[in-house]
């Protein structure tokens, strides 16, 4: 009489374990690529239609770029760049870099408390605030807004949100030094990490709203001054 066994013996079960887990391990990393390059597309998306949004406010305002922070206000509180600019956009979605979410936290900003929405991006606003777009005249060659960072909790004085908020130091070398990797005042190896998440580089729009992944960069890239 022929006997019949059911299920797997403990070597089958085995070698089906280590079978799976060689798939996981080869499928995870071309996940992790695909994410990756759909948040690098969804941030490309975002620069630009910021970007855009920063060509329509200065049609509206004499052909001024806004500052990155505007002190100047009826209500007495300062607003910021992404404030100024947000009317033309009407979406807070595309403040935040897909891989640097932002949140309503109001202990991250420096006072008097600057108004929303908060913003895991930085403008090149020590350059190009209040200044009239018609005078930069190499614009495919200036960066007007890059990948920053965003901290829950990380404001005020001193704190790792704070240069997003004012950085009057942030010159064109030291904004170069940032996409480079190099540490500069106020801004370490926390921030530089965040602002590095895309494979290691930095997405950037230039003034004529074109966007680009780069891991390098020149001061020149981020003057004015061609």
């Amino acid at each position: 009489m022929r006997t019949f066994r059911s299920g797997f013996t403990m070597i089958e079960m085995m070698v089906v374990v280590a079978i799976i887990i060689i798939l996981i391990g080869i499928l995870l990393p071309v996940l992790f690529s695909a994410r990756n390059k759909a948040y690098i597309t969804q941030c490309h998306a975002g620069l630009r239609q910021l970007q855009m949004a920063m060509l329509m406010y200065s049609m509206d305002y004499d052909g001024h770029l806004p500052f990155m922070l505007i002190t100047d206000t009826e209500d007495g509180i300062p607003h910021r760049w992404c404030s100024a600019i947000y009317p033309y956009c009407q979406s807070k979605l595309i403040f935040a870099c897909p891989n640097n979410p932002v949140y309503v936290d109001p202990g991250s900003r420096p006072e008097p408390r600057a108004r929303m929405p908060e913003t895991s991006y930085y403008y090149n606003g020590n350059e190009l605030g209040g200044v009239l777009e018609t005078h930069i005249e190499d614009q495919a060659s200036v960066i007007s807004i890059m990948d920053g960072w965003f901290f829950e909790g990380g404001g005020g004085p001193g704190g790792l949100n704070y240069p997003m908020y004012y950085s009057p130091w942030a010159t064109p070398q030291v904004l170069a030094d940032w996409v480079n990797g190099l540490t500069t005042t106020y801004v370490g190896p926390q921030q530089l990490g965040r602002m590095h998440l895309h494979n290691g580089g930095v997405n950037v729009v230039f003034m004529d709203t074109h966007v680009k992944w780069v891991n390098s960069a020149l001061p020149e890239q981020f003057s004015r001054d061609q």
